[in-house]
């Protein structure tokens, strides 16, 4: 999140001294800026354990939707622990998850091509898919648009591997991780027509 409006925040800042002498130098800090970050954010090790970190978080609170309800004698008496069980979750638990996989969908991948390999991301897109079918559940509005954001980004991951030419076969294997997703397929239909309304929603 930082990272994102870094990025915002300098490129606005060029574009209200292009053509003057302060162009250059703020052009320089924004490549310096960006290096220091990537050096942190990129580093395969960083990725990997944060990926493994909200990949257990997402695995988890699947659980809790699973097992919250179990025992109620009613629909009503259902929903009612379900509605229970995630007030106490934070908004920021399903917001920073999101915005965390669509800084790797977008950057970290491309830094370091394999560094998803052998994780299974089905476990965050599965999450996403339940906790959308379930607007009663969300902490708010904003950590559904984080998901529909992340997910989106993952189906045009593909998109964006062939025009930088820099393929492993990692970025199209995100989209065929929503694009195939029984889950999406079942409850969404078309990712990708799908994703576009929901964005349009939130």
């Amino acid at each position: 999140m930082h990272y994102n409006r870094m990025q915002r925040d300098l490129q606005l800042k060029i574009e209200s001294v292009k053509g003057s002498s302060l162009e250059e130098q703020i052009r320089n800090q924004h490549v310096l800026l960006t290096l220091m970050w990537d050096t942190c954010l990129c580093d395969q090790e960083l990725v990997r354990s944060v990926t493994m970190f909200y990949l257990s978080q997402a695995e988890l609170l699947q659980k809790l939707l699973k097992e919250a309800g179990e025992g109620s004698v009613s629909d009503e008496e259902k929903v009612k622990a379900e509605k229970k069980a995630f007030s106490m979750i934070p908004e920021f638990c399903v917001k920073d998850m999101a915005i965390w996989f669509r800084f790797v969908a977008t950057h970290a991948v491309y830094v370091h091509k394999g560094v998803l390999q052998g994780l299974s991301i089905s476990f965050f897109v599965d999450c996403c898919v339940s906790l959308l079918e379930r607007p009663d559940l969300m902490p708010g509005p904003i950590p559904a648009s984080k998901m529909v954001s992340c997910l989106l980004q993952f189906v045009n991951s593909s998109k964006r591997q062939s025009s930088r030419g820099w393929g492993s076969g990692l970025m199209s294997d995100l989209a065929a991780m929503v694009e195939t997703c029984p889950s999406v397929q079942n409850q969404l239909g078309s990712p990708s027509s799908a994703l576009h309304a929901s964005r349009r929603c939130c």
